[in-house]
């Protein structure tokens, strides 16, 4: 968790090199099942790139809700779960979910019974940058 916060920022050890307010910067990695019968990993979990899954969410978002709503905390579908153990810990300012969203990063969280969740809805240009300045 301290790497990816570290990573924000041109001082940052993985230094995502934007703060364009129409990129989203997502972790983790999600593990879903290969559906390629003809791969050798057939029916296997692997892991593969968020941004994926939460695209499916915001468009969801938006045929059910209309564009004005945030596709934060909404179901994340077609996944076994994420590839990273992700606290979540509602109130927490420290919890990892908090930590995510504080550097405008589009995390995970694991609801009790629910299955995971998106969460956050911050851009890469937060938090210079609050509001789309197109």
């Amino acid at each position: 968790m301290q790497e990816l916060q570290e990573a924000r920022g041109p001082e940052g050890s993985v230094d995502f090199q934007t703060n364009d307010t129409r990129v989203n910067l997502c972790w983790p990695m999600m593990e879903t099942v290969n559906l390629d019968e003809t791969s050798a990993q057939a029916g296997e979990v692997m892991p593969d790139h968020y941004s994926a899954y939460l695209m499916g969410v915001v468009l969801m978002s938006v045929m059910e809700y209309g564009y004005h709503h945030s596709p934060s905390n909404r179901p994340i579908k077609g996944i076994e779960g994420a590839a990273q153990e992700v606290l979540y810990v509602p109130g927490d300012g420290s919890s990892d979910t908090q930590v995510t969203r504080s550097n405008g990063i589009i995390s995970c969280e694991e609801r009790f019974g629910k299955g995971p969740h998106t969460s956050g809805n911050r851009n890469a240009g937060y938090p210079t940058k609050t509001v789309n300045q197109h």
